[in-house]
């Protein structure tokens, strides 16, 4: 297992056009996985949430989209420009081929949103996505983000009667989507009986309010937390292994 803990990269919003840290790796050099956290994560959140990617030797870019320094505070004005601005970076400075991008919670939808308008990125990994129109049922469903549109592998990984929003529903009806329009890419899916929100790292580096955020909103950990954390590890391992396949 490779360790790239100690060497980073800062991005700045004046120089590189996008926030972010990154990790460069021993293991699988010519790829680079974009990871983003979600909308109630701060930095060193995010960063922690990557861990088991990075210390798999990954080369690994942690990208701000919400809730950093300097970044927007407005989840509906999210631009995708810092993902299509990271994909340059990555290929043009760091000399990466290939681009998987990843993201838990609100970041899952960020993620598939980026996906599916950036082709360059062409593995696709949406921890507990959601669908907005089970909450808010006069959302006009050409609304929708559009799947199909993607141009990569995808493995989607959620909890069944998930805390914060359906993902394991989301989950389905995104797997009946790509089989409604011959999506031509590798889909991968898994829900899991007992698991909670926080399929994520670094559960044990967040802050105190951070922590506190999440047993409040995460319930299933207090009632689960055996199950909830088995579920984490093999959370990871199947990300891993479809990183490892891609």
């Amino acid at each position: 297992m490779g360790n790239n803990m100690e060497k980073e990269i800062i991005c700045s919003l004046e120089k590189e056009g996008f926030r972010a840290h990154y990790y460069p790796g021993c293991k699988m050099t010519n790829k680079a996985i974009i990871a983003v956290g979600g909308a109630s994560c701060d930095e060193k959140t995010c960063i922690a949430m990557s861990g088991f990617l990075r210390k798999e030797g990954y080369n690994v870019l942690v990208l701000g989209f919400y809730l950093w320094k300097g970044l927007s505070k407005n989840l509906a004005s999210i631009p995708i420009d810092y993902v299509e601005k990271a994909v340059k970076w990555l290929k043009e400075e760091q000399g990466i081929e290939k681009i998987a991008m990843t993201g838990a919670s609100t970041g899952a939808g960020y993620t598939l949103v980026c996906a599916s308008r950036i082709p360059e990125i062409t593995c696709v990994i949406p921890v507990e996505p959601f669908g907005y129109d089970l909450i808010e049922p006069n959302l006009n469903t050409d609304s929708r983000i559009k799947v199909e549109d993607m141009n990569a592998d995808v493995l989607l990984l959620a909890a069944k009667n998930d805390d914060c929003w359906p993902s394991d529903v989301a989950t389905k009806r995104m797997i009946e989507v790509f089989k409604e329009k011959n999506y031509s890419h590798r889909v991968e899916s898994h829900i899991y009986e007992k698991g909670s929100h926080a399929l994520v790292d670094g559960m044990n580096e967040m802050s105190g309010f951070t922590r506190f955020l999440f047993k409040l909103m995460i319930p299933a950990e207090k009632k689960y937390p055996k199950e909830c954390e088995e579920a984490r590890q093999d959370s990871f391992k199947r990300i891993v292994r479809f990183i490892e396949e891609w």
